[in-house]
């Protein structure tokens, strides 16, 4: 039957054993005792805590062993009050555990957070200072995290990069305006706006001033015209 109890302790797993007679303690102990000595030594059966008391039928023969019985039985109930309160505190200790790295872990991730706010903060800050004209120089936001906010910080490098390349584009634009209107005043009305710029409201302010030019000159050229024909004394032409 020892196969049958191996399977037994196999699938219940007990904490203690109670073995009843001294034939059970030598099969299972693999020792040659007294039940008195059993009783008193500390015994294991495959690192099970086992105890040793008298079997029934023993105590039927002496009603004296009842006593002893049930001092084995006071013992064993105490070891496992005392494996009980092992494990309370086990579990304990185990919790108190799980707590203290919750907090940490939860500290960490918070710290993380915050860290990658202020670095999108004061990237964010750059590109309003920069699109102000406060600064010429425009910084990707610095997210060293691998988390949502660095898939955000991304997706904002990517439209500042847009941003950055239109105003770029814009300025190039509005220097070669600039460099029209100086032109202009030097009486040169061939001057044409040439570059493009990034904003289509820019762009068609292009063609119209561009427009315009076009029939500025073509009138004064006109009038250029009918000038010399005056100097001629041909006073039949009108000036547009």
């Amino acid at each position: 039957c020892s196969h049958i109890l191996q399977e037994q302790i196999d699938i219940i797993q007990p904490k203690l054993l109670l073995i009843l007679g001294k034939v059970a303690a030598e099969s299972l102990l693999k020792q040659s005792q007294s039940l008195g000595a059993y009783r008193k030594m500390k015994n294991y059966y495959q690192g099970i805590r086992a105890f040793v008391t008298y079997h029934p039928a023993a105590l039927l023969r002496n009603s004296e062993w009842k006593k002893l019985a049930w001092i084995d039985l006071q013992n064993l109930q105490k070891d496992l009050k005392e494996s009980e309160d092992e494990f309370v505190w086990m579990l304990i200790i185990v919790t108190l555990i799980g707590i203290i790295l919750d907090v940490v872990l939860g500290s960490m991730i918070t710290n993380s957070i915050i860290k990658s706010i202020h670095q999108i903060e004061v990237g964010l800050l750059n590109f309003f200072r920069y699109i102000s004209g406060e600064t010429q120089e425009l910084h990707n936001l610095q997210v060293t995290s691998r988390d949502e906010m660095f898939d955000l910080a991304k997706i904002t490098n990517d439209n500042i990069e847009k941003i950055r390349v239109g105003l770029e584009q814009d300025q190039i634009f509005l220097k070669d305006v600039i460099q029209v209107a100086n032109d202009l005043k030097q009486g040169n009305l061939k001057i044409r706006i040439v570059k493009d710029a990034h904003n289509q409201n820019l762009n068609e302010l292009k063609d119209v001033i561009n427009s315009m030019l076009d029939s500025l000159n073509n009138s004064v050229q006109s009038a250029i015209k009918n000038l010399e024909r005056f100097d001629d004394n041909n006073f039949v032409h009108k000036i547009d």
